[in-house]
């Protein structure tokens, strides 16, 4: 189903309006679910452009399916760091991917990562985050006491003239299945 909403003429019009041209929604959709006190899955400081190439000219769009709190974790954002441009990533050696499986989770290096961070807080089901492709976030833990799970998606969109790429073209079982279409450029 939320194939049919980002295709809805009202989020196409919005994306249109962000971008200034007619865009391309990818056709991979993520759907996350993180339990309380779960480390394992969540995703370190990063850049989404990193892992998605070979253009950086895309948003991202992170969207809760239920209430989120800072209890409940949620996403975090450091302030203008789409500014600074890419930023090399490194691979978690202790951090296996669930996107991924048989892949580390990458990121920035310590050194690289900002000190600053706004983190959402208070978002209901049918709010949004949009995000530029070189901005700095991470997944925030899931610390409630009531067992709540949290539950958003993500995807991405670009302008429709853009190159596409693996992950703009592929759903995510088929990236799933396919890794080193998404590592190529980086190994």
């Amino acid at each position: 189903g939320y194939d049919k909403l980002w295709h809805d003429p009202q989020t196409m019009a919005l994306f249109e309006g962000l971008l200034g041209e007619a865009p391309w929604v990818f056709r991979q959709t993520i759907v996350r679910a993180t339990a309380p006190n779960r480390a394992k899955g969540l995703t370190p400081p990063h850049q989404c452009s990193w892992f998605i190439q070979p253009n950086d000219d895309f948003r991202i769009l992170w969207a809760p399916l239920a209430p989120v709190n800072l209890t409940i974790g949620g996403l975090a954002v450091a302030p203008g760091s789409h500014k600074g441009g890419p930023v090399e990533h490194v691979a978690y050696k202790d951090s296996p991917s669930l996107q991924l499986p048989g892949n580390s989770i990458w990121g920035l290096p310590e050194t690289a990562v900002p000190d600053s961070w706004a983190a959402a807080s208070d978002f209901r089901p049918g709010d949004v985050l949009i995000f530029h492709a070189h901005t700095i976030h991470k997944s925030l833990p899931n610390t409630s006491t009531d067992g709540r799970l949290r539950l958003s998606l993500d995807t991405r969109f670009q302008p429709a003239s853009s190159e596409r790429g693996f992950m703009s073209t592929h759903t995510q079982p088929e990236v799933r299945q396919n890794p080193d279409a998404v590592f190529r450029q980086h190994k």
